[in-house]
């Protein structure tokens, strides 16, 4: 189960629930809270202020947004010892991040070139889908097979 809450403009944009465990983040962390226990774990400590992640389900990865240095980072989860890898360099600072495990896709914003990309969970065939008026959030519309 995917819940998602705001937390404002430069600050890591959501929250993940994943059965008794949530995931939230800030703006260089991300941490795991055990409901049940209340225990918090830390995941993540990332130099680079992050904006946005997502979860994939199938593939079992977390990916988020390293704006001001254009990458799109990843790592296992859940996992004993999690190494954080870059997924892909964007064009601009990615902003937003929607995965659409279904069909192993990562799709992402761009919010100074106006643009929505996606490629493969595999990191193939980038595509300029789109040109908006400065996009920021992206989400999949699982139910319609949207974005």
């Amino acid at each position: 189960m995917l819940i998602f809450i705001s937390f404002g403009f430069h600050f890591l944009s959501m929250i993940l629930c994943t059965n008794i465990k949530v995931l939230f983040g800030t703006k260089f962390h991300i941490k795991e809270l055990d409901v049940d226990t209340g225990n918090v774990k830390l995941l993540v400590v990332n130099p680079e202020i992050m904006f946005a992640m997502d979860y994939d389900d199938k593939n079992k990865h977390i990916y988020f947004t390293q704006y001001d240095h254009r990458k799109i980072m990843r790592f296992p989860y859940p996992a004993q010892n999690a190494v954080i890898e870059k997924f892909v360099n964007t064009g601009s600072g990615p902003a937003g991040i929607a995965i659409d495990s279904e069909n192993g896709h990562v799709y992402w914003t761009e919010y100074q070139s106006n643009r929505l990309m996606r490629c493969s969970v595999a990191r193939s065939n980038e595509v300029h889908i789109t040109t908006l008026t400065s996009p920021f959030s992206v989400r999949i519309d699982v139910l319609n097979r949207r974005y």
